[in-house]
């Protein structure tokens, strides 16, 4: 499935241009008041943009200003998309490193119609409510793919997703994000 929903991303000139912000939609309801779920659609984007052909910085923030720390980021992706990591740049305050991280999938990210499976991911250093993106915090992953592929169009269709860890919201509480279309 994940092929052909790839296929139909492929250009001719597959190559991000400009900068592309993406939210994020919760796939949990830990906080069954929901106050965690909308608090993370409101403040955590992905900035998507062209470093060069087949090459994407991509730039996760948390806006604030309320309490989460994005602790584990996941990628799920198709093989022919080649996605691989190329530089992890943490901003002030954040630690981030390239797996293994844990749990090894986005929690609860089987359970989805489209069982999101982790390919790629990477964490914050312990303890992650200290070293991972908290408010007014980011961190720039420098991604290589296969140039013949649009990034953007897989982000859109689900050949690409990217899945997010949050913790230490209001209450204590967690939840699981992916990037909305």
């Amino acid at each position: 499935m994940k092929s052909l929903m790839l296929a139909a991303a492929l250009t001719a000139t597959a190559m991000v241009t400009h900068g592309e912000l993406f939210a994020f939609y919760p796939i949990t309801a830990n906080d069954t008041n929901g106050y965690a779920q909308s608090t993370g659609e409101s403040q955590l984007y992905m900035d998507v943009t062209s470093v060069g052909i087949g090459q994407v910085s991509l730039v996760f923030t948390n806006a604030g200003p309320e309490e989460s720390v994005i602790s584990s980021i996941y990628f799920d992706f198709a093989p022919e998309l080649g996605l691989s990591l190329e530089a992890l740049n943490n901003g002030t305050g954040v630690e981030f490193q390239m797996g293994p991280v844990k749990p090894g999938n986005l929690p609860a990210g089987q359970g989805l119609d489209n069982a999101f499976f982790s390919d790629l991911g990477v964490t914050a250093g312990n303890p992650k409510t200290r070293k991972g993106i908290n408010p007014y915090e980011g961190l720039e992953l420098v991604m290589n793919y296969d140039d013949s592929y649009d990034l953007l169009s897989a982000l859109g269709n689900e050949a690409l997703r990217v899945g997010l860890h949050v913790q230490d919201f209001a209450g204590g509480y967690s939840e699981s994000f992916i990037n909305a279309r």
